[in-house]
This record gives structure tokens, C-alpha cells and sequence, in this order.
């Protein structure tokens, strides 16, 4: 009798624990990518300068491959990841094989998060500076369905995060407020 009765105690224990644990976990991946990102664009920016020459970074398509190396340029979503990689004109796509383009890096999107951006490619010159000196934004959120292609959303439960980057090429991570949608302005 006691067995069960502890038994009962722990299922109650564990059943009023797992949402907690849930929005941990989905706050950690959330602030994991965001990470990744921050330090993908450091380490570009860091490349362009220490090899002077321009280094962008570009969003692969969702669902790619991980051996495909193409740049999507008219989008803005980074959820299939992205590629870092020398090249000889701001904003260009990756041209694998081409004289001056060169991978340095390429990363992969997590199917439970959306990561979107205001611009599609980001280029850092030989300064480490954005060549189109304009500030930028990269959203990443939860999804509420993983794997699709939707937009995920800032909870209070998991709130997401934003990387500001600034004209000078200098990047930050802030949280973003309940209820704002994942598409940075």
C-alpha cells in the first residue's frame, strides 16, 4: 500500500513538473541557436578582417541538405541555416569553385526554431564593418508546430531572442518582449 501510494505521489510530482521542464528545454535550444548565430556572425566578421577581404553570410534553403552550399538571396529565413564564405562582391551568393569565394563555414537550422532576418545576405568588409552600413536584425523563436514552415512566436513561457548588429559590424543578443512575432523590423 505504501508503494502505491508513493507511486501516485511521484506521477503527480512528475506531471505537474514536465511543463516546466518543457519550456526549459524549448528556452534552451532557443538561446542555443541564437548563440550559434551571434558567434557565426563574430566569426565572419572576424575573417574579413583578419584576411581583408569581404565575408557574408547567407541563409540556406529549409530542409537542405547538408552538403548543398547554394545561398537563398531573396529570403530572409535562416531556419535551414547558413553559410559563411569569402567573396569578391557584397551580397553575392556563394559560388563554390569560383576564384574568390572561398566556405569558411556552413550551419544548420534546428526544425523546432524559426530564424528570421531583415536582410538576406550580410556582408562584412575588410574593416569588419556591414557593407551596406545599415543596422540589422535576427530573429529566433520557437515554433509551435516543429518542422514547418511557420513563424515562430516570443512567449513569456519561452521567450525569443534577437541579434542586433550594428553598422560598424559589431553584434548583441536581446530578448524579445511576450507576444512579438519573429520577424525583425
Amino acid at each position: 500500500m505504501e508503494l502505491v501510494i508513493t507511486t501516485v505521489i511521484l506521477a503527480i510530482l512528475a506531471a505537474a513538473a514536465m511543463p516546466n521542464f518543457r519550456d526549459f528545454m524549448r528556452r534552451n535550444n532557443v538561446a542555443a541557436q541564437a548563440n550559434n548565430v551571434l558567434a557565426d556572425l563574430q566569426n565572419a566578421r572576424s575573417e574579413a578582417i583578419s584576411q581583408r577581404k569581404q565575408v557574408s553570410v547567407c541563409p540556406r534553403a529549409p530542409g537542405a541538405a547538408e552538403t548543398d552550399t547554394s545561398c537563398q538571396l531573396a529570403s530572409t529565413n535562416f531556419d535551414g541555416g547558413w553559410l559563411s564564405y569569402t567573396t569578391t562582391a557584397a551580397g553575392s551568393a556563394y559560388a563554390a569553385g569560383t576564384a574568390g569565394y572561398d566556405l569558411l563555414h556552413s550551419s544548420s537550422g534546428n526544425p523546432s526554431l524559426s530564424i528570421r532576418s531583415n536582410q538576406s545576405v550580410y556582408t562584412f568588409n575588410s574593416r569588419g564593418e556591414l557593407s551596406d552600413q545599415v543596422q540589422h536584425a535576427i530573429s529566433v523563436c520557437f515554433k509551435p508546430v516543429s518542422g514547418q514552415a511557420t513563424e515562430g512566436t516570443s512567449t513569456g513561457a519561452v521567450p525569443g531572442k534577437t541579434i542586433i548588429i550594428s553598422p560598424t559590424g559589431r553584434a548583441i543578443v536581446q530578448d524579445l518582449a511576450a507576444g512579438t512575432d519573429c520577424t525583425p523590423t
